[in-house]
């Protein structure tokens, strides 16, 4: 099984791989990326996925230097009691419900 699976997810990334380099091989894809860096819309794209990997590098770092401060405070005691979860505010949380998974679609 997962032999199979292995074989499947490194054929389907070489097939995905091929595809890209194959069109952007293309001549009209070159004529159209000559003036990409002109275009406004490159430069906010650009923008977006920056913030998108910046959001998603910090809260990475975030939850590690979390779990390495629970890890450092329990070590050889009992579990404590379970952090009382609350709806986050703020930030992104003003415009959509999980910016987390948002930041990870964007990047």
């Amino acid at each position: 099984m997962v032999a199979t699976s292995a074989v499947l997810l490194n054929t389907f990334h070489t097939v995905n791989g091929l595809l890209m380099g194959t069109y952007l091989s293309l001549p009209p894809v070159w004529s159209f990326l000559a003036n990409a860096f002109a275009h406004p819309m490159f430069w906010l794209g650009l923008a977006l996925w920056a913030a998108g990997f910046a959001h998603e590098t910090l809260l990475n770092i975030r939850r590690n230097a979390k779990k390495a401060d629970d890890d450092d405070a329990n070590d050889g005691k009992a579990k404590p009691k379970q952090e009382h979860y609350a709806i986050p505010h703020g930030l992104l949380y003003r415009f959509i419900s999980d910016p987390n998974y948002f930041c990870e679609w964007v990047e």
